[in-house]
């Protein structure tokens, strides 16, 4: 991919990740602290539902399509592969929300909202467009939807129309929006001649993509599960602080997806072992030291940046502690930026799967054991050590596995 096409990319993604952090301090204002807290708790179930639809096909789908160009057989061949994992994807997360909604876990109206976001997260071709080149084009339902999203909220505050004004109906909203939004670009961006291959045939899974999504799932766990957990051993009051204080954490999160999805691509197209690792440090650490300044001046302002972008309800010297660790979560993960991913691209989607086992175990027992003895200071506190797990080991293995490869 050209580097103006790079730098159009980021740019649009950024302004996605802008929407979504002015959708999350919107929100937090306008809803009372438990309606938040609800809204974050159904964003981290849509989150693992979504890990099941992508199956494989963005990080692992991206590559082995890239790959593939230049072999139409094989590209089609691989096409296949691709929606037969999202297809089974699709099924897993309907039966996942069809056992939350039987045991009372998500009310009829929460189900029916997720199942809106489901079926709009499968129609994506997102993982597709990125493949051939299109990565502008990709991150256009995402960043139209946030937009259409903030308006929403926007209106109905300002016509004090509350009733609508909910968990439920914005993630509805969502669902609707993301799917309205998908259609448009398929039939309008995609030519017919190729939309005619995506019709999968259900087939198993390969072992490495069964290990990268289940990597995932795992890896997930570092903030989503904080969210479930607090919910259910705390309640959504709680998760409402936590989300608000988070905000921080997610935003980089977010960020950092951005630069990594611009990058990979470019990344997989660097053949040379040597070069590979050259770019993977160099990029990495000025990333890294590039962000460093930036955490300092959030660590030394925080409670003015609280009272500011939240409100001064959310300010507490527990907030101001949490502040702290999502501070130094983020350092952490900023100087270990795209370790995990260049493991995907050695083909070692198992390594990363039992790293992030390891690293899920630490946070959930972590918040089992702690969460009902000092709150969720241990939440963020049980993240802040599983990434630091994750970034250390991944950079550690990739490091020597570049060396071999050097040999």
């Amino acid at each position: 991919m050209h580097k103006r096409e790079i730098s159009k990319t980021i740019i649009s993604e950024l302004t996605a990740r802008a929407l979504g952090l002015s959708l999350s301090l919107l929100l937090a204002r306008q809803l009372d602290i438990d309606s938040f807290g609800r809204w974050n708790y159904l964003q981290a179930v849509l989150l693992y539902f979504i890990v099941f639809i992508e199956f494989g096909s963005n990080q692992e789908g991206i590559r082995s399509l890239i790959k593939a160009k230049g072999n139409k057989e094989l590209f089609n061949s691989e096409l296949q592969n691709i929606l037969s994992n999202r297809t089974l994807g699709l099924f897993l997360s309907a039966a996942c929300l069809g056992i939350l909604g039987i045991t009372n876990l998500l009310s009829i109206g929460e189900a029916l909202s997720l199942a809106a976001c489901v079926i709009a997260y499968s129609m994506s071709k997102d993982w597709y467009l990125r493949a051939i080149g299109k990565q502008l084009l990709a991150s256009i339902p995402n960043t139209t939807h946030l937009g259409i999203l903030i308006a929403t909220v926007t209106l109905l505050t300002l016509t004090s129309n509350t009733k609508l004004l909910n968990p439920e109906s914005l993630t509805a909203l969502k669902g609707i929006a993301l799917a309205l939004l998908t259609l448009t670009i398929t039939i309008t961006c995609i030519p017919h001649s190729n939309r005619k291959h995506f019709k999968p045939r259900i087939k198993p899974p390969s072992a490495n993509v069964i290990y990268l999504v289940s990597g995932s799932l795992l890896a997930k766990a570092y903030f989503n599960a904080d969210i479930l957990l607090i919910e259910h051993i705390l309640g959504s009051h709680q998760v409402g602080i936590y989300s608000a204080i988070s905000t921080l954490y997610i935003t980089f999160i977010a960020f950092r997806g951005v630069v990594i999805n611009s990058l990979y691509p470019s990344l997989c197209n660097t053949e040379n072992s040597a070069a590979l690792r050259k770019k993977v440090l160099k990029l990495s650490t000025s990333f890294g030291a590039v962000l460093l300044p930036i955490f300092a001046i959030i660590f030394l302002t925080k409670s003015g940046l609280i009272s500011i972008f939240l409100g001064s309800r959310y300010l507490s010297t527990q907030a101001l502690e949490l502040t702290n660790i999502f501070v130094a979560t983020c350092v952490a993960l900023s100087f270990g930026l795209l370790y995990p991913n260049a493991l995907h691209i050695y083909g070692k989607g198992r390594t990363f799967f039992f790293l992030t086992l390891i690293g899920a175990a630490i946070n959930i027992t972590g918040n089992i054991l702690y969460l009902p003895k000092i709150g969720i200071i241990a939440a963020a506190y049980t993240t802040f050590l599983s990434e630091l797990f994750i970034v250390t080991s991944s950079a550690t293995i990739f490091i020597i596995a570049s060396k071999k490869r050097l040999k």
